[in-house]
């Protein structure tokens, strides 16, 4: 029987994971995908405005970036021998009309190459697998 010994979060945010050079991509992404896009911003510009700053967006992506920095050295003292991870897959693997309830990806490991989050590529990431645990759990 396993025991856990960690249970971290965090939030999915852009800010993670997007470089701070490239959040103007945000901007784009959202002038495409909301019809009102312009009137909000018109409406809401005296209070945005100065949130988006860029000195105020870039102390607030530093702060993001070493708090997930501890998250990582957390997890790497932690010297886990699984770590399952629980999120929701806002189609990068799947799309709407075949979002599985639950997918358990099993293998040595998960190469992926050439990805992007929310059109801006994003580093390669190399994800290993434990292939015991997804046999323990029915799909191996």
């Amino acid at each position: 029987m396993a025991d856990i010994v960690l249970g971290i979060g965090t939030s999915h945010s852009p800010m993670l994971s997007t470089p701070h050079e490239a959040f103007t991509g945000h901007r784009e992404r959202d002038q495409q995908r909301v019809p009102q896009f312009a009137a909000l911003a018109r409406d809401n510009a005296a209070r945005v405005a100065p949130e988006l700053a860029p000195v105020v967006t870039a102390a607030r992506h530093a702060a993001a970036q070493a708090a997930i920095a501890q998250l990582g050295a957390v997890l790497a003292e932690a010297a886990l021998d699984t770590l399952v991870i629980i999120g929701d897959d806002q189609g990068e693997w799947f799309s709407v009309d075949s979002q599985p309830a639950l997918c358990i990806y099993w293998g040595e490991a998960r190469l992926e190459a050439e990805r992007r989050r929310d059109g801006i590529p994003i580093e390669d990431e190399t994800w290993r697998q434990i292939e015991t645990l997804a046999a323990e759990l029915g799909v191996g």
